[in-house]
């Protein structure tokens, strides 16, 4: 079976676009929240990678990530879910990660979306036999952070990928981490705004060697709704740049 995974080079860190894109406009975002067995957590879907937004919340109308299980946990990088297969008892624990629903999306790059602690992307097959980096229908991961990084790495992955980051993206990652090595390799399609502290806890659970979690941590139920750019920016302080 084919799996669904990032590759860790460095040890530091479909729907159409129809009526979801015409229904959200540049002064609003949509906002997710994952009740998850160990708690909720809130994330924000960005407009700049509309397509993977739009991809996204069809999967919540559809009821795809509804009791989906958090597959693949590694400390200090990342969690990983969005299995549909994971929620049915019939489908064995060593099969996880290998199923996406949906029609794999083409990549979407933006500028303001990078991996820092809190972002959210999404999972794809390895370039070896997925050479046009197509993403997941719906797996996805969050990521935990956990490594130092140092202006030196940074302008490493600068001179790689010929994208500068701006002086808060740069500020970020040299105070909280996160895994830069992904840049423009997978698709940051949004970002989380409440419920660190469970993607925390669901970070540090028990694995096996490969990331499996010993205890699984369920997805219940996810939804989403409209909010207004300016009531984001109120209650979370929020900033894209």
């Amino acid at each position: 079976m084919k799996k669904y995974f990032f590759l860790m080079v460095m040890i530091i860190f479909c729907a159409t676009k129809s009526t979801t894109a015409q229904s959200i406009n540049n002064e609003s975002r949509y906002i997710v929240t994952l009740e998850t067995t160990c708690g909720d957590i809130k994330l924000i879907l960005l407009n700049s990678t509309d397509k993977h937004r739009d991809n996204f919340v069809k999967n919540i109308k559809d009821k795809i990530y509804n009791g989906v299980k958090f597959h693949r946990i590694i400390r200090d990088f990342m969690i990983q879910t969005g299995d549909h297969n994971t929620k049915y008892d019939s489908y064995l624990p060593a099969k996880y990660g290998s199923s996406s629903n949906g029609t794999n999306i083409y990549p979407e790059f933006a500028d303001n979306a990078i991996h820092t602690v809190g972002a959210v992307a999404m999972g794809r097959e390895s370039d070896s036999i997925n050479p046009e980096r197509l993403s997941s229908g719906s797996q996805f991961y969050i990521i935990t952070g956990g490594n130092k990084l140092t202006a030196s790495m940074l302008g490493k992955q600068e001179e790689k990928t010929k994208n500068i980051y701006s002086n808060s993206q740069r500020s970020n990652y040299l105070s909280n981490g996160g895994a830069p090595h992904l840049d423009y390799e997978y698709v940051v399609f949004g970002g989380i705004v409440e419920g660190m502290p469970v993607v925390k806890l669901i970070s540090e659970s028990s694995t096996d060697k490969a990331g499996l979690p010993r205890e699984f941590i369920t997805i219940k139920k996810a939804k989403c709704k409209k909010i207004s750019l300016k009531a984001l920016k109120k209650k979370y302080n929020y900033n894209e740049n």
